[in-house]
């Protein structure tokens, strides 16, 4: 059976892929949304100054970077799933595609949240498995996001084709992350040690260049 609409919305509904909204009107999911998103910048925050903790200045620094580069990164993603969800799947309203990518955010963020305090501990106490640990939890958490986002489109009221209901979502994550990928160079360093995305594509054509070298 259905929740009523005036039942109270918990943290753990907004991130569950199975929990649907369909029942609430528009302006209460936008709430929700903007509460996702807010929800997903302070875990960000959390991660980013746990990932520099061991450098003062960086850890402040990254209080700003990270939310900014999640926030961008889905903004800069949003307008090519919006024209495309409306040309693809014209029946299904705008809000629920907003709601469920700001869902996939607070999903993936709070897997960088949860991972705060050992992330923390093992900077200070391990070179090795520091950054290792951190480069782990981060996509880990781009991993669960993007599974979050695709089952809660899948799931999408009024959009019968599957091609729409998979390749919008899609389509917004690859844009999402090669917007980020850009977003970490310009905002490097994030973390103490360098890392092959602190260059963004350019770092990352090098390490496929010098892997093809002989």
């Amino acid at each position: 059976m259905d929740r009523p609409a005036t039942a109270p919305v918990k943290l753990f509904d907004l991130i569950r892929a199975s929990r649907t909204f369909d029942e609430l009107p528009k302006s209460r999911k936008l709430q929700l949304a903007a509460v996702s998103t807010l929800g997903a910048l302070l875990c960000a925050a959390a991660w980013g100054a746990a990932a520099g903790s061991c450098v003062p200045w960086l850890a402040v620094a990254n209080l700003v970077k990270l939310p900014i580069i999640v926030l961008l990164s889905a903004v800069a993603a949003a307008p090519i799933g919006l024209v495309a969800w409306k040309l693809l799947g014209d029946e299904t309203r705008l809000t629920d595609l907003l709601f469920a990518h700001a869902r996939s955010l607070l999903a993936g963020s709070l897997v960088l949240g949860t991972f705060v305090p050992l992330v923390a501990l093992y900077y200070h106490s391990s070179r090795f498995a520091g950054p290792l640990l951190a480069d782990g939890t981060a996509l880990v958490s781009l991993a669960l996001g993007g599974y979050v986002f695709v089952r809660l489109a899948l799931r999408a009221r009024c959009t019968s084709h599957i091609a729409v209901r998979l390749g919008v979502p899609a389509a917004i994550l690859l844009v999402q992350l090669a917007a980020m990928l850009q977003l970490v160079a310009m905002a490097s360093p994030i973390l103490p040690d360098p890392t092959m995305f602190r260059r963004g594509v350019d770092g990352l054509v090098e390490v496929r260049s010098a892997e093809r070298a002989p």
